[in-house]
């Protein structure tokens, strides 16, 4: 699932900076490095921020993820 999330983020950040015209170079690392890290970051966060009952409503989901693109 990881992996899947990834993809998809990297395609989507890939496209947004070719259409804005940075360099290929860019368009290659950038969104690898910085999906990959966003991505590792919200399996970690998700797994130590659990609800309890003092915090029930907030929990970790995928949309909170495409907010930081």
């Amino acid at each position: 699932m990881e992996e899947e999330i990834i993809n998809i983020y990297q395609a989507s950040l890939a496209t947004w900076f070719r259409t804005h015209n940075f360099p290929e170079s860019v368009v290659i690392s950038i969104p690898y490095l910085a999906v990959s890290a966003t991505v590792e970051l919200f399996f970690k966060l998700r797994q130590k921020l659990l609800p309890v009952p003092s915090k029930f409503y907030y929990n970790f989901n995928l949309r909170d993820v495409a907010k930081v693109f």
